[in-house]
């Protein structure tokens, strides 16, 4: 064998990591840590370090109790038959804006009320301030002129806002379907 096809070889290897180092002396990578891309990167590296499995998984279990707490039509009339004072008068308002829940407005009345029924109004409003996926919006007494400048009650509305579960949306069907 010729020493000089043992020696070519290695004398190409060399020469290449001398041009390779020569480069990376001329142009060095940018490592500076005020550079804007690196620091963008990094800024986004921190924002996804807290996106996880495990914290996916709490978020998704977060969002099924959520659910569960939703109103029903079954739940609605059991709270109805079962909390609200006898009385008491529900009218729906229909569905009130919501993104991604069912939402339905309720008017609740009681006609005719007196200051005998203000325990009654105050439990109600605190059942109705308790519960999961229900807000007051508006509670309106309505007051009669009494005997000698004194003043009664006349009737009481309370405007609840409830949350209902609903199906998920249906899926659109595929384009290619049609």
């Amino acid at each position: 064998m010729s020493p000089l096809r043992t020696w070519l070889p290695l004398a190409g290897a060399t020469l290449l990591c001398v041009a390779l180092r020569a480069v990376m002396i001329a142009w060095p990578p940018d490592q500076s840590a005020t550079s804007p891309e690196l620091e963008a990167l990094r800024a986004r590296r921190e924002k996804l370090g807290a996106a996880s499995d495990a914290r996916l998984q709490a978020i998704l279990e977060r969002e099924a109790l959520l659910r569960r707490q939703l109103w029903t039509a079954d739940t609605f009339a059991y709270w109805r038959k079962t909390t609200l004072p006898a009385g008491w008068t529900v009218q729906d308002l229909g569905p009130a804006e919501g993104r991604a829940i069912r939402a339905r407005r309720f008017a609740l009345q009681r006609p005719a009320a007196t200051s005998a029924q203000w325990p009654e109004i105050t439990s109600l409003l605190a059942d109705l301030e308790a519960r999961d996926c229900t807000r007051v919006q508006t509670v309106s007494l309505a007051a009669k002129p009494g005997y000698l400048g004194s003043r009664s009650f006349s009737q009481c509305v309370i405007v609840v806002l409830l949350a209902f579960a609903d199906d998920p949306p249906a899926r659109p069907p595929d384009r290619a379907a049609r």
